[in-house]
């Protein structure tokens, strides 16, 4: 896949700093730092524990050379983030989430659509996800947007499912 590189997009009426724009490297930090924050403010903890909550610069800064990204800025502070990457005929979206005081105002779909858009620029067939089962809010967030659960998986060491694999077909 080829890096998708457009422009910023403006999320609220002219003159408000708030702004849809991909990732870069440079990055990474903060969209660690949002990740990390993010999944911390869970309304319920998980079993395991999310590794989100360990996330690293260089982590992330891997994930975004693999695939890209696209972030929310409110003027020059990452609010909001969303990574992606290959996964075989599909693209692979991980890491949605807006730090707490962003929550309710659209920016997952925002972040959603600009996925979409860089998933069908590469005329790939679907997009995948995975969200906790113990988080049920969120696969019914995902199934709004035109996701559907099409397995489930354990993590190891566990003996029961505790994640369902969600996917938007692109075609």
């Amino acid at each position: 896949m080829t890096d998708i590189a457009s422009p910023s997009e403006r999320l609220r009426p002219e003159g408000d700093a708030l702004a849809l724009r991909p990732l870069s490297i440079a990055d990474a930090e903060a969209a660690a730092a949002v990740v990390r924050t993010a999944f911390a403010a869970q309304p319920r903890a998980t079993e395991p524990p999310s590794s989100a909550l360990r996330e690293t610069a260089a982590a992330i800064a891997a994930r975004i050379a693999a695939g890209g990204g696209f972030g929310v800025f409110d003027d020059a502070r990452l609010v909001a983030v969303a990574l992606w990457q290959p996964d075989g005929d599909a693209v692979m979206i991980g890491r949605v989430c807006a730090l707490p005081d962003y929550r309710g105002r659209t920016l997952s779909r925002k972040l959603l659509v600009a996925c979409e858009k860089a998933a069908r620029a590469q005329a790939v067939e679907r997009l995948r996800l995975r969200v906790r089962l113990a988080l049920p809010e969120n696969e019914a967030l995902f199934r709004r947007f035109g996701f559907v659960r099409v397995s489930v998986e354990a993590h190891a060491g566990f003996d029961r499912p505790t994640v369902a694999v969600m996917e938007k077909p692109l075609r």
